[in-house]
């Protein structure tokens, strides 16, 4: 996200101008309604900037296509066009409209394409539009609907058919088309991603060395890398931040496609970055352990759901000094994170336990631990598939009148005579 600058007029005063342009071509009508689209933006306003930057869109469209009149050079060399587009595609992905953020964003990596963070941002379009939320896999009243798929007879006779799966999510595309085609899918997303990691700037910055120092005296830092256009300068902590994110989105997304040693792969080499984010190791430790799981490499998963593993939940790094000991832990989630609380999180590393136990054969266990986070249920969010693993627990136990006691308690589409 940037503003523009002009060589001639000042920002407070291009809404007085009207449509005017300077020697080099600039509009201070489209410059203003950009900017205008800048601040709503960093205001948390993303569809009121989205309005601003059609806005300016629509006056840079007007200027370069004006058919009464010759466009001289300098006035096509000032449209803004791929960078308002490249704007309009960043609030439409904060605004909940990924496959439309992905339209303005495809536009604008056809003139940018060496932006490895707009490469990243297209790759999230494609993640966000195969799963926006998983807000309903922790909404049990909506889900407990979906347990009993059929009942079968009547009285002592009835039979209660169960669901095999609870969740909606599709794997990976069934049409037969081009991974390169540029369209929201998780196998372009891939594409994406392996772009962002190639076109990653480097964390060291190359300045001129003094060579005389006085004693005493510390030598000024050196300068930001100028960051690929349209993006500002790059420092050393959005390069760390910008890795990070390329290796757990990589992760989540060769987990969807199915391709469990790679999600192993990326989560481990964000486990050994000497700087991450709270959150980001938290992701990892999940991914790497579905993974293992998925790999029958149950043990090892184990490693990967301790408790130790919740601490920091935040998406700052931690400083070079200080170590994660000493750093002050925040212990919810950040802003429009889900689960919204660190108790719900814990939650969920105990249900993911509980299934490795049950996997094991270790029903016991695993029941008393599914009990206690059902129980916790009534103050916490917890996923809504841990009714269903405790009615598997209990049939696996031999519990069956349990377990017939929580189907009729909690699907409340039949009746039950």
């Amino acid at each position: 996200m940037f503003a523009f600058k002009s060589q001639k007029y000042s920002f407070f005063h291009m809404q007085l101008l009207g449509d005017q342009q300077s020697e080099c071509g600039e509009s201070s009508t489209v410059m203003f309604y950009n900017n205008m689209g800048v601040l709503h933006h960093a205001m948390g306003k993303p569809n009121l900037a989205c309005h601003y930057y059609q806005k300016a869109l629509q006056e840079d469209t007007a200027l370069t296509s004006k058919k009464d009149v010759e466009i001289s050079l300098w006035v096509n060399g000032g449209s803004r066009y791929h960078e308002i587009m490249y704007n309009l595609g960043i609030s439409l992905l904060y605004a909940g409209k990924p496959q439309q953020a992905f339209e303005c964003l495809i536009v604008a990596v056809r003139r940018y394409h060496r932006n490895s963070r707009l490469w990243l941002r297209l790759a999230e379009c494609c993640i966000i539009s195969h799963r926006g939320s998983n807000e309903t896999d922790f909404d049990i009243k909506q889900k407990k609907k979906e347990f009993v798929i059929e009942c079968i007879g009547t009285n002592e006779n009835q039979k209660i058919v169960l669901t095999t799966n609870l969740s909606k999510d599709k794997k990976y595309s069934t049409e037969s088309q081009s991974y390169a085609v540029p369209v929201p899918t998780l196998e372009f997303a891939i594409l994406c991603l392996r772009n962002a990691q190639l076109l990653l700037p480097s964390n060291s910055v190359s300045s001129p060395v003094p060579l005389l120092v006085k004693p005493g005296i510390t030598p000024p830092a050196p300068p930001p890398s100028p960051g690929p256009a349209p993006s500002n300068s790059i420092h050393t902590e959005d390069v760390t931040n910008l890795r990070n994110s390329i290796l757990i989105a990589n992760a989540y997304v060769s987990l969807c496609l199915g391709d469990y040693i790679m999600t192993l792969e990326y989560s481990e080499n964000l486990l050994s970055q000497p700087r991450k984010s709270g959150i980001h190791v938290l992701l990892a430790h999940l991914y790497a352990a579905e993974s293992l799981v998925l790999l029958d490499k149950l043990q090892e998963a184990l490693q990967h759901l301790h408790p130790e593993h919740i601490k920091d939940l935040s998406h700052e790094l931690p400083s070079d000094s200080a170590s994660s000991d000493e750093a002050p832990l925040k212990t919810n989630p950040p802003f429009k994170w889900f689960p919204s609380t660190r108790a719900s999180i814990v939650a969920l590393f105990q249900y993911n336990l509980a299934v490795v136990m049950t996997i094991r054969g270790q029903l016991d266990q695993a029941a008393t631990l599914a009990r206690q986070i059902w129980q916790s249920s009534q103050t916490t969010q917890v996923p809504a598939h841990i009714l269903m693993l405790v009615l598997y627990i209990e049939l696996k136990l031999g519990h069956v009148d349990v377990a017939r006691s929580l189907i009729k308690q909690y699907s409340l589409q039949y009746r039950f005579v």
